[in-house]
């Protein structure tokens, strides 16, 4: 029997989901007539989501090596794509010691994710892109308190700045006050003392979910100390001061960039149909545009609602699903059946704000259900690990 080959590249939430869902799809062809094959630079998946959890002092590991997923039936390939050749039904692949390689396949899926956006040039402050950036940040966390005065009475705050008020904003911010009011009380400071502002341009946080909603976030938020600026942009941080657009100025002796995601640059070296977001043009079936046996799914694919047209978010939720969907399409087109399209995710979202706290919200039949407290951190923490595959 002709073995197809099945070739998934990228090893983060949307990849990791895809090669879990094909497995469980083609059960009984894996290692038969489906030869599954992951391409991904590292030996391990990254936790990228978890990197909010950075001022903990208890550190969440952020890797896990692909070898502790069980994966016996599935073949792993340690390389950087450089080329994608569908006419000629292969990719091209850099290893580790600069060998080009070429592995072909029958089905293509790229997976290969966003990198978090840089903060202007010159300007000072912590992107949380990667383990050493956590670490950084926690030690200049502790050095900011431990330099500050740690006199019983009450003098200038101790302030922090997270720009940008995306999901990954928000939680960093409420990671931040939380450890920085522990750090000061354990400094001889008074909690009160400690100041994160969370700079947003936008009118309200959490706009997807309305007004009402990001209001009931946002008092939350104020009672761990996180004062929220709205429609304002910083422009840069410099010697613990944050020019702000409007003309202001705001003390932070520590700053946080969160600006969100972009797609991966390599997508622009592949030769593959781009939209200007940079993000790959694919149908329903998240198929590469003019290209019937390449797929795109997670942050790197713009993947539209057939009904509204608007394309879905770049979070680790929307990938996971189509990750899920992706398999059954597969195995649908490969078996010649009519192949699912894609449906937009759930009006859902969660949101860690601290060790302790979290915020879950769904809209269903119109109304909004929200869950908080202790019972809403527990979601969330099921909610990162689900997307890791972990228990």
């Amino acid at each position: 029997m002709n073995q197809k080959t099945i070739l998934v590249v990228g090893g983060g939430y949307a990849g990791l989901s895809a090669v879990d869902s094909l497995r469980k799809t083609f059960r009984e062809r894996i290692g038969k007539s489906i030869r599954l094959v992951l391409l991904d630079k590292e030996p391990y998946h990254f936790k990228k989501v978890r990197l909010v959890q950075a001022p903990r002092e208890k550190r969440v590991p952020l890797r896990v090596p692909f070898s502790a997923f069980g994966w016996d039936d599935v073949e792993r390939l340690q390389g950087e794509l450089t080329g994608v050749e569908p006419d000629r039904g292969r990719a091209i692949y850099t290893r580790l010691d600069g060998k080009a390689e070429t592995i072909p396949f029958d089905r293509l899926v790229l997976a290969v994710g966003s990198v978090v956006r840089h903060p202007p040039e010159g300007s000072e402050g912590f992107a949380l892109r990667s383990v050493k950036d956590a670490e950084a940040l926690r030690d200049t966390l502790r050095r900011v308190v431990q330099t500050a005065s740690p006199s019983g009475r009450k003098s200038e705050p101790l302030c922090a700045a997270v720009v940008g008020g995306g999901i990954t904003g928000i939680e960093t911010a409420a990671e931040l006050a939380y450890r920085l009011r522990e750090e000061a009380v354990a400094h001889g400071m008074e909690e009160d003392r400690v100041l994160v502002r969370l700079i947003d341009a936008g009118q309200y946080l959490f706009p997807e979910a309305g007004r009402r909603v990001a209001q009931r976030l946002e008092k939350r938020l104020k009672r761990m100390g996180v004062e929220v600026l709205h429609g304002v942009k910083a422009l840069r941080c410099n010697e613990g001061i944050v020019h702000l657009d409007n003309g202001k100025t705001i003390p932070a002796q520590l700053c946080v960039w969160a600006l969100g995601v972009e797609p991966n640059p390599l997508l622009r070296r592949l030769g593959l149909p781009l939209h200007d977001d940079g993000r790959l043009l694919v149908d329903p079936w998240y198929r590469v545009k003019g290209h019937e046996t390449l797929y795109a799914i997670g942050d790197c694919a713009r993947v539209t609602d057939p009904q509204t047209g608007k394309p879905n978010g770049m979070t680790c939720k929307e990938g996971i699903v189509q990750a899920r969907r992706l398999a059954e399409i597969i195995r649908a087109q490969m078996d010649g059946l009519s192949a699912p399209a894609h449906t937009s995710f759930p009006s859902l979202c969660c949101i860690g704000l601290g060790p302790k706290d979290g915020f879950i919200w769904a809209r269903k039949w119109g109304v909004d259900f929200i869950l908080t407290g202790h019972l809403g951190m527990k979601v969330r923490e099921y909610t990162w690990n689900a997307a890791s595959l972990m228990k």
